[in-house]
């Protein structure tokens, strides 16, 4: 790069820039999906941004420590900008706007499993959080400054890692030995000029290159998805460029090119082009003009992409499982659109009776089912072992992802030292829902004391740390603590033989309906296929028993693939449990063999459940029946 320009582009800055710092660069530019291009204006005035001094300050105080978080309003109205008086990035910045890639950060997966939350920003001090348009900040800020002081105070790192850190922000504005002269002061420009004004605004720009005079940016952060303040920042970054480097095109001229160029690309094609992606409609379609080589115009008919419909639960777990997949498909079909749904159901509605008592796993499915059955919805996603092993006519169990953490934990209250169930006092009171783990559990311990408790994981957790609530540990599945962004909660890992896990626990599954071909190879990609025939085998074994999420039968499963096959060929090992309500009567058995495929392992678990049945397991599921209609009873009498 030439010194002496390099210099008296600076000196340039200095005069003709010189401004004092904003407090709030009113900028925003493009929709979140779009590059904004900046051009040359025909004018050599100079940007100087509009400020928006309104601020706000609150404070969050513990027993412990104090901590002063300064909040800033942005020009986006879903966008707060919380500035928490210490170094966040220091230097860069970096975006999060799913639970996938919030998973590198703690901080970041705490602030997205806030009810409401749909994107975090770290900037070099503070931390941008935009919410969704039905949240109230009133709701929301208040748990935001709470996960915000508690991170800050504790001195954990904001990333698991250096080289996440590093990784995570943009180097864009970074300048290259090949880098061009011009695009080694374009690059400067943004980053001394640009950068901080928008950073202000809690928001950040990102250089995507610069080609036939056309400077890229795409903007993050607040300013992602706002358009109120677009022609300020347009025109103020177009005035600031083509003052001082002439080589970015007049606006005019660039797009004179680009329709000539688009001109000479129709005259070019002979035959209309076929679109071949088997992904898009065929019956939908957008009309497009051409010219062919004779000058005539022709149309074309082009299939649009087809838009697929995600049903969900509405819970935040749920949500984020929901995204989970949407990330995937996005990844797999970027050509493809994609909508969210969520509904509440049954299960989620009844957060105070037992589990058992309501009525099996339909709770959680069947108002999903109803949606899918309509064609409102084109499939759902599932926590698998919510999922009842049969399923209604016209739907299928269409894609099995990989699996997280199988197992349970065991959760004590925030301030007792105990660090696992031997260590727990005679008589402490162990909250869980699920008569899988009493039944489990109570064979092991019994003396320890077990009850009810339900609600969503953060409910839960503030039961359990009530200072006078009565459990002293409740019992979760750990893979939602862990997508949660709550692993550090977790006090131990419950593993065999002190607990067998739920069929088709930690794994996703997405449900479709039958016959549809399309959605099927959409989602075919998802399917983790050594996750796919141990939960099969697994949801085999249950459908003999004639078991749900409400009766004791657990499981242990596991699959040891064949080195240098081709196929999915490999010893799947399942092992499975039945143990009565009072502990006192307990069956097992376990059978492995080498599958290729799901009728296989789907062989293998009906296989298990038989060898259980011989071995006792039906008059224990007979008496577990027997007690659940006697206290339905009872309650109805209440």
């Amino acid at each position: 790069m030439n010194v002496a320009r390099t210099t008296s582009l600076r000196r340039g800055l200095a005069l003709a820039l010189k401004s004092p710092k904003p407090t709030s660069a009113r900028a925003v530019l493009a929709p979140p999906s779009l590059l904004a291009t900046a051009r040359h204006a025909s004018t050599t005035a100079t940007w100087r941004p509009t400020i928006s001094p309104r601020i706000q300050k609150s404070v969050v105080m513990t027993s412990r420590r104090s901590m002063f978080i300064q909040t800033e309003n942005t020009p986006n109205e879903d966008s707060l900008k919380f500035i928490p008086g210490v170094d966040v990035m220091s230097t860069g910045s970096a975006e999060f706007l799913d639970t996938r890639s919030a998973l590198i950060s703690p901080l970041a997966i705490r602030l997205m499993g806030i009810q409401g939350v749909r994107a975090v920003f770290y900037g070099p001090d503070f931390v941008t959080v935009t919410k969704d348009s039905e949240h109230p900040w009133s709701v929301i800020k208040p748990e935001v400054y709470s996960t915000l002081m508690e991170h800050f105070t504790s001195g954990a790192p904001l990333f698991r890692s250096e080289e996440e850190r590093l990784n995570a922000g943009p180097q864009d504005t970074r300048i290259l030995d090949t880098d061009s002269e011009t695009v080694a002061m374009i690059k400067e420009l943004l980053d001394t000029r640009v950068r901080p004004a928008i950073q202000e605004d809690g928001g950040d720009i990102e250089y995507r290159g610069f080609e036939d005079g056309i400077v890229k940016l795409m903007l993050k952060g607040s300013c992602r998805g706002c358009s109120s303040s677009t022609v300020t920042l347009k025109s103020g970054i177009e005035r600031m460029l083509t003052h001082y480097i002439p080589e970015v095109l007049d606006p005019e001229e660039a797009i004179a090119l680009d329709e000539f160029s688009k001109f000479e690309k129709r005259l070019a094609e002979k035959e209309p082009q076929k679109d071949a992606n088997p992904l898009s409609t065929p019956t939908t379609s957008r009309t497009t003009m051409n010219l062919n080589s004779s000058s005539e115009l022709a149309l074309t008919q082009t299939p649009a992409p087809r838009r697929y419909t995600i049903g969900s639960r509405a819970s935040k777990l749920a949500t984020i499982q929901a995204e989970i997949v949407l990330d995937a498909l996005q990844k797999l079909h970027p050509e493809a659109i994609f909508n969210l749904e969520y509904l509440t159901t049954e299960g989620d509605k009844n957060q105070s009776q037992a589990l058992y008592l309501l009525g099996g796993k339909s709770l959680w499915t069947k108002e999903l089912e109803v949606e899918l059955l309509d064609g409102k919805i084109d499939l759902i996603v599932h926590s698998l072992k919510d999922v009842p092993t049969t399923l209604p006519d016209g739907c299928e169990l269409g894609a099995i992802l990989e699996r997280e953490e199988p197992h349970d934990c065991l959760v004590v209250k925030q301030g007792l030292e105990y660090k696992s169930l031997d260590e727990l006092p005679d008589g402490s009171v162990i909250g869980t829902s699920s008569v899988r783990r009493v039944a489990q559990l109570r064979r092991l311990y019994p003396k320890l004391k077990f009850a009810d408790v339900r609600g969503n994981l953060n409910t839960r957790l503030a039961k359990l740390d009530k200072p006078d609530g009565e459990y002293t540990a409740i019992i979760l599945a750990a893979a939602g603590l862990i997508r949660l962004g709550f692993t550090d909660r977790i006090t131990t890992l419950l593993k065999p033989p002190t607990l067998y896990h739920a069929v088709g626990q930690a794994s996703l599954g997405v449900e479709i309906r039958t016959g549809d071909e399309m959605t099927q190879q959409l989602i075919s990609g998802l399917t983790h296929p050594e996750t796919n025939l141990m939960c099969r085998a697994e949801r085999a074994c249950l459908r003999v028993l004639e078991g749900g999420c409400s009766v004791p039968v657990g499981v242990a499963s596991s699959f040891e693939r064949k080195a240098g096959e081709g196929e999915i060929v490999g010893t799947l090992k399942l092992k499975g449990t039945v143990t009565s309500l009072s502990g006192t009567s307990h069956v097992e058995s376990t059978l492995k063999a080498e599958v290729s495929s799901v009728e296989d392992a789907e062989n293998l678990g009906a296989q298990l459940a038989r060898k259980l049945i011989d071995s006792g397991a039906k008059t224990i599921l007979e008496e577990i029946d027997k007690a659940k209609q006697e206290r339905q009873e009872r309650e109805k009498k209440s």
